[in-house]
């Protein structure tokens, strides 16, 4: 598998098809009204752990595949540790809530878990921003500076300004940790942006474009999940766990 043509290998192509097929299944069984939804939580934590697991794998893959030389080696071996992080996350968030079957703690040792696992990501994302070393044209700055508005305000408006308004010292660490999820995610969500709308055409393109475009739906969905009512899968505190991987 060729780093810079991932998405013209034929077995990637398969795992692709596979990968959107296991998704499908996962997201029906997240929203079949099982009887206690137990099921339904099962379906969730087993699936963020194997999503998380194969996305380390494609990491780790891009990463052994790239030349020595190769910044992108770097870029994906940040990007394989940011997710072992967050697998490991994964791993200890079923382990409370299908195994000891409680409700995992807030902060928990997954937090202490996903809180690193975020600085690889922006390590690697800025790192390849850097190296495209491009300006973008009118067109794609205003769809850039239009897109980022509107999630800005959007996690202002439903999640910040919640979380700084419900503040409590004497939970400091809850507190702390509902901020900086939401602005890590923002964080994210900007470079990735900025990183897709700055790729032209190209096998190289096509194969960043889809790494930009999973990080802008897990940010997306961190931000959806805690404003849409009617969901089992928000812990206490209003952060969505179920695109965390």
């Amino acid at each position: 598998m060729e780093s810079h043509g991932i998405i013209q290998n034929r077995q990637f192509r398969t795992f692709l098809t596979v990968l959107s097929v296991a998704f499908g299944v996962f997201l029906i069984l997240l929203f079949i009204p099982f009887k206690g939804g137990q099921v339904a939580l099962i379906a969730k934590d087993i699936s963020n752990i194997l999503f998380s697991l194969i996305a380390l794998w494609v990491f780790y893959v891009a990463w052994s595949s790239s030349d020595a030389n190769d910044v992108s080696k770097r870029i994906w071996g940040l990007f394989a540790v940011g997710m072992l992080l967050w697998a490991a996350a994964e791993i200890v968030w079923a382990y409370y809530e299908i195994i000891l079957q409680i409700e995992t703690p807030y902060p928990s040792l997954a937090d202490i878990l996903w809180i690193p696992g975020y600085f690889p990501f922006f390590w690697g994302l800025l790192l390849r921003y850097r190296m495209l070393n491009v300006r973008l044209d009118r067109r794609r700055t205003a769809l850039l500076i239009l897109t980022t508005a509107v999630f800005l305000l959007a996690s202002i408006y439903f999640v910040l300004i919640p979380n700084i308004v419900e503040f409590d010292i004497a939970r400091l660490g809850e507190s702390l940790l509902n901020l900086f999820y939401p602005l890590s995610d923002l964080a994210l969500f900007i470079l990735s942006t900025l990183i897709l709308f700055s790729f032209e055409k190209g096998r190289y393109a096509v194969t960043w474009m889809f790494v930009a475009i999973g990080f802008i739906a897990m940010s997306v969905s961190d931000l959806l999940f805690p404003i849409c009512p009617g969901t089992d899968f928000i812990t206490p505190m209003g952060r969505s766990t179920l695109f965390r991987s």
